[in-house]
């Protein structure tokens, strides 16, 4: 029902910053519905529309990037996440950057509501970036841990190699 409305509320918006609000509000219809194709592509129109460079669009344009990692994350469209980021979210390594950032702040928030599958997810995003500082082997220590806590030894083990890797990239 929501989504209808908004549905039928985006065609008679013709402000720039309600259609992104409703794009963003939408986006989150359709990611409840385990539709996430059409909530990535739903936020991703209401982050072009915020792109502009007038203040009362900069909350809109970070809140959907927030949320667009979301999206990308849990569907596991990583390469694309990092286009998509480096393109919009900044340019190149910055925008990159602000992905990682929110995935840190998501697995974090994965985790303290005990959600250790999800938050396993977003660090195993996380170690896709091959970035060799502190917070991969951050990163790969929490995997471990996770893996440890669910008592499941054999991928606590078999993500040890990783540890090598992250200190000799």
């Amino acid at each position: 029902e929501a989504q209808r409305q908004f549905e039928l509320a985006l065609k008679r918006a013709k402000d720039p910053s309600q259609q992104a609000r409703i794009y963003h509000k939408l986006a989150w219809c359709y990611y409840r519905q385990k539709r996430t194709n059409d909530a990535i592509d739903s936020m991703k129109k209401g982050i072009a529309l915020a792109q502009g460079d007038q203040e009362k669009f900069l909350s809109i344009r970070e809140e959907g990037l927030r949320d667009l990692a979301i999206y990308y994350a849990e569907s596991g469209r990583v390469d694309e996440a990092i286009d998509y980021f480096k393109r919009n979210a900044g340019g190149g390594e910055k925008g990159e950057e602000k992905l990682i950032k929110v995935l840190e702040k998501l697995g974090k928030e994965y985790e303290r509501t005990g959600q250790t599958d999800k938050a396993k997810q977003v660090y195993d995003v996380l170690l896709k970036f091959h970035k060799s500082d502190d917070s991969s082997f951050r990163v790969a220590a929490k995997l471990v841990d996770l893996d440890i806590m669910k008592q499941d030894f054999e991928s606590a083990y078999q993500r040890l190699p990783v540890f090598y890797k992250i200190g000799r990239a």
